[in-house]
């Protein structure tokens, strides 16, 4: 097992995903994540950053993929449930998400040289 530190993390100025450069903000005062394709911004919270760095990983994770699978096409608003979105994509349309997240998820580490 891995375990991350919050010196493991940075946080990127701006990050490619697909055709759009985000830019990437962080929230000292929450611990949960945000992206608006329209301002082109992406949130993080950094609350737990020091005490759960983990925590805090996974939000990046979360929230990177969630707009790689909206930029693919592949995230469904889900009028049965508000708020709510769902999943749906060939085998090769996950292969194609995996590699653009795998892009842009390493700019959020530290990488020894």
């Amino acid at each position: 097992m891995v375990i991350i530190d919050h010196k493991d993390i940075v946080f990127p100025k701006k990050v490619i995903i697909g055709p759009m450069t985000y830019n990437v903000f962080t929230d000292s005062k929450s611990d949960g994540g945000s992206f608006d394709s329209l301002e082109c911004k992406l949130t993080i919270g950094t609350r737990s950053l020091k005490k759960d760095p983990t925590y805090v990983w996974s939000v990046i994770n979360h929230e990177i993929m969630e707009i790689v699978f909206a930029t693919h096409r592949v995230r469904y608003d889900d009028p049965s449930v508000e708020g709510d979105y769902k999943f749906f994509m060939t085998h090769k349309e996950f292969e194609n998400c995996i590699s653009e997240f795998s892009k842009v998820i390493v700019q959020f580490l530290k990488l020894k040289s």
